[in-house]
């Protein structure tokens, strides 16, 4: 509350590992952790969240968007989806496409709008949805090495970072990459 001068615990069920997590204000968002624990952080206090079961994946990387939308990525192609801020998990509407369902270990997700865009190990394809996960395409990046990162300032430049000092640009949605 005061740009990092104190912190506060926050009280928890329980003592977790989070490894990733996304706010949309002080107090409000949305938290992934080992063994696939889910939660969410409301007025100051988590509360455990539902999903889909994870198995032994690696959660890797959360994010939501202003309405409370959101996607969670991690190990052996899961990717989940929000529509209440994290309260419950879902596997997209659509099956994702066979050349990415279980071979990629994603680590990174980025939206804006309808748009999603998720990367990962190998970084040969980034999963791009144009419509909130009704639909889903296996982008080519040209390359092979881990992304590990990914942003868009709108739904066609954007830029992707990763192994080797590896960055990527598109500038129509991520049909091609340079």
């Amino acid at each position: 509350e005061n740009g990092g001068r104190n912190w506060t615990p926050v009280p928890t069920e329980k003592p977790q590992r989070w490894t990733c997590g996304d706010f949309l204000a002080p107090g409000v968002g949305a938290l992934a952790g080992e063994n696939a624990t889910l939660a969410t952080v409301r007025q100051r206090s988590i509360v455990s969240s539902t999903s889909p079961n994870a198995g032994l994946r690696g959660l890797a990387a959360l994010e939501l968007d202003r309405n409370g939308r959101g996607w969670l990525v991690g190990e052996g192609g899961l990717v989940f989806h929000t529509e209440d801020l994290g309260q419950s998990w879902q596997l997209p509407t659509a099956e994702l496409p066979e050349a990415v369902r279980s071979g990629f270990d994603w680590s990174a997700v980025a939206q804006h709008g309808s748009h999603v865009w998720i990367v990962g190990s190998p970084g040969s394809r980034v999963l791009h949805s144009a419509d909130g996960g009704q639909s889903w395409t296996a982008q080519i990046t040209g390359q092979t090495l881990p992304l590990h990162e990914v942003m868009f300032v709108d739904a066609q430049h954007g830029t992707t970072l990763g192994a080797l000092g590896t960055m990527l640009s598109t500038s129509d949605g991520g049909e091609t990459w340079r």
